[in-house]
């Protein structure tokens, strides 16, 4: 699972070093004023962009899931271990012989 968080993440480093190179041809290509190629260079960055924003959202609903869903996990098994040592407890106690205390007197 990680190494897919990893790809992810590099896929994504990747994707913004394009954009941005894309962006800095626009930004040359403005200022030499070759608005046609400036327009085109700065509109082909607009999917790759959205993309990038629909994989980040994904991700941080795929977070926030994982999380609630091992928090519930977490405390299930917490409840589990609890009940059985308390009932572990309680079944030695009741199995115990009382002893008897003489204060001297």
């Amino acid at each position: 699972m990680s190494q897919g968080i990893v790809w992810f993440i590099v896929g994504l480093a990747s994707l913004r070093c394009f954009c941005i190179v894309n962006l800095a041809q626009a930004d040359n290509s403005l200022r030499t004023g070759d608005f046609n190629t400036a327009s085109t260079q700065a509109e082909s960055v607009l999917p790759i962009a959205q993309q990038i924003t629909l994989d980040a959202q994904n991700a941080f609903w795929f977070t926030i899931a994982f999380t609630v869903i091992a928090t519930f996990v977490f405390v299930l098994v917490l409840f589990l271990v609890w009940r059985w040592v308390k009932r572990s407890y309680i079944k030695n106690l009741s199995e115990s012989k009382p002893e008897v205390v003489n204060d001297g007197t």
